[in-house]
């Protein structure tokens, strides 16, 4: 399959690969391509807020985690579960980082409750989900010190 220059296919892809690799500030950028092009894509705003989680940008992350949360709450259980804990997991890493562990904690909680596989390293990585290096090694760190 060829993929066009400038379709959502090529964006996503430029945003993915360059998140995926670690080239966070590249992933950043090709992200905000993606955001500004699909306004209205929850998936888009979740990705550039990993991809600014994993270029130290906080508040970044967090408007746009916030962004993606806001534009499927209102249908929550259409979401997959994978989804779901996507969303979970990159509120309570904006949380962790931006200082404020208890709504971290508070977040795992409700994972515990709904999807307690999703609190396990090994689970995590068999999600079919694309998570940087950084991002597991932060999802370790949370697990270890916080031990929802």
């Amino acid at each position: 399959m060829e993929v066009g220059r400038g379709t959502k296919e090529e964006l996503y892809a430029s945003c993915l690969y360059n998140y995926g690799v670690g080239q966070s500030s590249y992933a950043v950028s090709s992200c905000s391509t993606l955001v500004e092009a699909y306004p209205n894509d929850h998936t888009a705003h979740s990705n550039l807020g990993w991809a600014a989680l994993d270029a130290d940008q906080i508040t970044l992350a967090s408007q746009e985690f916030g962004k993606a949360y806001t534009q499927v709450e209102d249908k929550l259980n259409t979401l997959t579960s994978t989804k779901v804990i996507d969303l979970i997991w990159s509120a309570a890493l904006a949380s962790y980082l931006s200082g404020d562990k208890k709504d971290c904690k508070k977040l795992l909680q409700v994972m515990r409750k709904n999807y307690p596989s999703a609190l396990t390293v090994t689970e995590v990585q068999q999600l079919p989900l694309i998570w940087s290096n950084k991002t597991m090694t932060r999802i370790e760190l949370v697990l270890r010190d916080l031990r929802p």
